[in-house]
């Protein structure tokens, strides 16, 4: 069952709230679409949205912030990943930890961009798991090799 906002359960919700019961409540809830992009009348122009990245990325770059997790390994990675084995060998395992949440790992092993790991897409929200099938379905139709009938008729003539 898609729910697409509040009206399709809202005898159900009310029901929950008013019984006390919390579980159910909670689930529907989550069954509601937290993703206002994807139901928004308006959207930003792609100008301002890249003039806003733009900022956020000077911004954090004079501010030394780093990204919260990597999705594929570099060579930093790698090294982060060194750091954290001596640490955890030398010092302990809270050095490690620390190590660890200072430098965190990349979410894949992997450096191709087009093969991400289950378990990283089991944790994916519904709505960024909708964009990832939508964008490779579009790879796949993008890279499948267009046919030509008239083609073929024209080689089986020859033939």
């Amino acid at each position: 069952m898609q729910v697409i906002h509040e009206g399709h359960i809202a005898a159900s919700l009310n029901r929950a709230l008013g019984q006390n019961q919390r579980g159910d409540f909670s689930l529907l809830l989550a069954m509601l679409d937290d993703n206002v992009c994807e139901n928004a009348q308006f959207k930003l122009a792609t100008q301002q949205q890249q003039a806003e990245q733009a900022d956020e990325a000077v911004l954090k770059q004079q501010l030394g912030v780093v990204d919260a997790f990597k999705v594929s390994a570099d060579e930093q990675a790698y090294e982060s990943a060194l750091d954290q084995s001596y640490a955890l060998n030398f010092a302990g395992l809270a050095m490690n930890k620390l190590v660890a949440y200072l430098n965190p790992p990349a979410l894949s092993q992997f450096n191709d961009k087009g093969k991400i790991d289950q378990h990283v897409i089991d944790n994916l929200s519904v709505h960024a798991r909708n964009r990832l099938v939508a964008a490779q379905q579009t790879q796949e139709q993008t890279t499948s090799p267009k046919t030509d009938p008239t083609l073929l008729y024209d080689i089986l003539q020859a033939v």
